[in-house]
């Protein structure tokens, strides 16, 4: 799974084309997070239907919002969000920090930890 969370740049626009993304092993998955633009759509919509990848999931498009017309939204190896990956509440985010660095502090650990030898 290549997970993409970069910001937006000259050095970041289209850098997802064929030419990087047929690097990936056949059947990975692509997420995109980062920014519409860094994804060149055709080229994915190629490498899915080819099946050398099997599943994207799109955070961001380009454009944004995407129109109805394109043909992402009815293709079955995409699934589309509503550009909220990072949307958070600031408080709810904050007391889970004080209490993360209380537990600690306390030689606990921290809450909604991932077990990664469970994973």
């Amino acid at each position: 799974v290549l997970v993409v969370v970069l910001p937006l740049n000259p050095e970041t626009t289209g850098m997802l084309n064929l030419n990087v993304l047929k690097q990936l092993p056949r059947g990975a998955s692509v997420i995109n997070c980062g920014r519409g633009q860094q994804l060149v759509q055709e080229d994915l919509l190629e490498l899915l239907d080819s099946g050398h990848l099997r599943h994207a999931t799109l955070d961001v498009t380009d454009p944004e919002p995407l129109p109805a017309w394109s043909p992402l939204w009815s293709h079955p190896r995409v699934r589309l969000s509503p550009h909220i990956a990072g949307r958070m509440d600031t408080r709810s985010s904050a007391k889970v920090l004080v209490d993360n660095w209380a537990r600690i502090r306390q030689g606990e650990p921290p809450s909604n930890s991932v077990d990664h030898a469970n994973v």
